[in-house]
């Protein structure tokens, strides 16, 4: 592990810790290492009744940018919580806040590993089948795993009402312009960090890629048992709703991503883009009316090549001179 990933887990390991101490220091180390700019891939072609060309044209005009909901996310597990278990009694010490720890029900739930071993030893005595035990084993589980199945989607429920607006470290990456930028038939977006809107800087934070999510359902208990200051919302907002939110699995490593999180924002004002860069399958049509806008704002334009000599990016503003290759820094 590099010292870059080394730090976002330390800025994860302390957002975690749910109070503003931990907020304070979390955010100057992530601000340590954010990088000079940030990119947003975005198609431009018209999709699901959405005039996606208008709506570039809005960000450029207006400096804002969509932020969006877990369900409109490709990677189905983003901004939820991930069980660890299926046996209930790995959920003892957080399901004891929910259950009256002296009641019946709760010794089940606690014991349910040797409460299984018992009635399938006193059912082999019986002569009940192999199979039909395994039967009964699993609607034990089932009946007794369901409250912390339950407490999760309760969870899960909260991210909804969560918004995110993701960017890259990365303008060259193949599989971004693919799946993100219309198969680079989009666009890139580059944005200057430092010209970023204070607030939307300040919970702008990297994503962490980990082979194992967070299991909401423990981290609820472990927060309940250890932080002095959960009465505060934004405490809660951070610890359960940050934390989750900028963990992914490691699969999608490749993206780099930096994600903005808020409650209930449809978009974030971002200031316009420093730079717009073109896919190289963007259709003439639109790839005109970009310029004539990028113009009218200042903004410079360059377009992605597919070359002998790997991805390149040109200019083609015509306020600065053409020909002229750059790259991402």
């Amino acid at each position: 592990m590099n010292k870059k990933n080394r730090q976002i887990k330390k800025i994860a390991a302390l957002l975690l810790m749910g109070n503003i101490q931990s907020w304070a220091k979390a955010v100057k180390l992530k601000n340590k290492i954010m990088p000079d700019k940030l990119y947003h891939y975005r198609s431009v072609a018209a999709a699901e009744n959405k005039d996606r060309l208008q709506w570039l044209i809005d960000v450029l005009e207006k400096g804002q940018i969509y932020c969006s909901p877990n369900d409109e996310l490709n990677d189905p597990f983003d901004m939820r919580s991930v069980l660890s278990s299926k046996e209930p009694s790995f959920y003892t010490n957080t399901m004891s806040s929910y259950f009256d720890n002296n009641s019946e029900w709760f010794n089940f739930f606690r014991f349910s590993k040797f409460a299984k071993l018992f009635f399938s030893f006193q059912f082999s005595r019986n002569g009940i089948s192999k199979e039909e035990i395994i039967v009964f084993n699993e609607q034990y589980d089932k009946l007794f795993i369901r409250p912390v199945e339950e407490l999760s989607l309760q969870h899960d429920d909260f991210l909804k009402s969560l918004r995110i607006a993701c960017f890259s470290e990365s303008c060259e990456s193949l599989p971004m312009w693919w799946f993100y930028a219309d198969e680079r038939r989009g666009v890139c977006l580059e944005y200057d960090v430092n010209k970023l809107e204070d607030k939307t800087k300040l919970f702008t934070f990297p994503v962490n890629y980990t082979r194992l999510l967070p299991d909401v359902i423990r981290l609820l208990h472990k927060l309940d048992t250890t932080s002095t200051e959960m009465d505060n919302t934004f405490n809660w907002f951070i610890s359960t709703g940050v934390f989750p939110c900028i963990h992914k699995f490691s699969d999608w490593s490749y993206e780099k991503e930096w994600r903005y999180i808020m409650l209930n924002q449809e978009n974030v004002f971002v200031n316009s883009p420093v730079r717009i860069i073109l896919g190289d399958r963007v259709e003439e049509s639109m790839k005109s009316k970009l310029l004539a806008v990028a113009h009218k704002k200042g903004i410079i334009v360059a377009q992605i090549k597919i070359t002998p000599y790997g991805l390149i990016q040109e200019n083609i503003s015509d306020f600065i001179p053409t020909q002229k290759e750059v790259s991402c820094p």
